[in-house]
C-alpha cells in the first residue's frame, strides 16, 4: 500500500540523502600516508605498509641480468638497473597534495661509479621508464665517489639533482662517504612553485649548492619512484628501505553499487514525496 504523506516522504528521503553523503565521504590524510618497511613478503602485487590505505600497488621493473629486485633480510635489495614506483596521479578517488615529502634509507653497498648516472635515487617519474631506471626521472640521487682517473673525489659522495632524466647537477657533497652505511634522505617539494623547500640527510639540514627552483612541477611528479643503477655489473646491488610519502592526500570512498541503487530509490522518493509504506 502506498502513502502520499509528504512529511513522511520528506523525512525518509532526507535520511536517504544523508546516507548518500556519508557513503561518498572524503578523508584527508596527513603525516606518513605511505610507509613501506619491506619487512616481509614479495614485490608481486605489493601494497605498501600504510598508515592510511590509499589502495596503491607498487610497480617494478629491471633491465639486464644478475641480481633480481627482491625483498631480502627486511630491505629491498636492488639490481644494478632496477626501479620501483607508485602511481599518485589525481583520479576519481585520489586527490594528491601540492606539497609532498619523500624519505628513504639508501645504501649503495658495492655499487661502483664510472659516470654520473649511478647510485640510489628517490623522487618521481613523469611517465614510467622503459629501459633504464633514470629515464623520465626528477628527484635526488645519492652517488658514491666517481672512479674515473682524474675525476675521483677521494671519499666524497654526491647528492645530485635530476630532472627529465637527462639534466643533472651536483648539489651537495657527502664527506667521508661510506658505501656500506645507510643514509636517510628526506626532502619536501612544492608542485605549485616547482621548488624543493627542505632537504635532510640523516636528520641534518642540507643546503643545496645549485639552483633547484621550478623543477618539481605536477607534470614531472606523477609517480613516486626509487631506483638503482650501477656500473653495468650484474653482481652489483644496493639496499632501499623505509620509503615514506607524506602529504595531505584526499581519498574519496565511493559506495558499493547496491548501496547506490538503494540510495537512488530513497532520493527519488524524496523528490516525489511518495515512499513505500512499512
Amino acid at each position: 500500500m502506498k502513502s502520499n504523506n509528504p512529511i513522511k516522504g520528506f523525512l525518509l528521503g532526507g535520511i536517504a540523502i544523508c546516507a548518500l553523503l556519508v557513503a561518498f565521504q572524503t578523508n584527508t590524510f596527513a603525516a606518513a600516508v605511505i610507509h613501506d618497511t619491506f619487512a616481509t613478503g614479495s614485490l608481486d602485487n605489493r601494497k605498501p605498509d600504510t598508515v592510511n590505505d590509499l589502495n596503491l600497488t607498487w610497480a617494478y621493473k629491471q633491465k639486464g641480468g644478475g641480481q633480481s629486485l627482491e625483498i631480502a633480510n627486511g630491505r629491498l635489495k636492488t639490481g644494478y638497473n632496477s626501479w620501483l614506483y607508485l602511481d599518485i596521479r589525481n583520479s576519481k578517488v585520489l586527490t594528491r597534495p601540492t606539497v609532498i615529502t619523500l624519505s628513504a634509507d639508501l645504501c649503495t653497498n658495492n655499487f661502483t661509479q664510472n659516470s654520473t648516472r649511478q647510485g640510489l635515487a628517490l623522487g618521481f617519474y613523469s611517465t614510467p621508464p622503459a629501459n633504464s631506471a633514470d629515464q623520465n626521472f626528477t628527484g635526488l640521487l645519492i652517488e658514491g665517489p666517481i672512479s674515473w682517473p682524474g675525476k675521483a673525489l677521494d671519499g666524497v659522495g654526491v647528492i645530485s639533482l635530476w630532472y627529465d632524466g637527462v639534466n643533472r647537477r651536483d648539489v651537495y657533497h657527502i664527506n667521508n662517504y661510506d658505501a656500506n652505511a645507510t643514509y636517510n634522505l628526506k626532502y619536501t617539494i612544492d608542485t605549485t612553485t616547482g621548488n624543493i623547500t627542505a632537504v635532510f640527510l640523516n636528520n641534518t639540514v642540507v643546503t643545496l649548492t645549485k639552483p633547484h627552483t621550478g623543477i618539481f612541477t605536477a607534470e614531472r611528479t606523477s609517480y613516486v619512484a626509487t631506483w638503482a643503477r650501477s656500473n653495468s655489473n650484474v653482481n652489483h646491488f644496493g639496499y632501499i628501505d623505509n620509503v615514506k610519502i607524506e602529504g595531505d592526500f584526499v581519498v574519496s570512498q565511493a559506495p558499493e553499487p547496491a548501496t547506490v541503487a538503494a540510495l537512488r530509490i530513497g532520493t527519488t522518493a524524496f523528490a516525489s514525496g511518495i515512499v513505500l509504506a512499512p
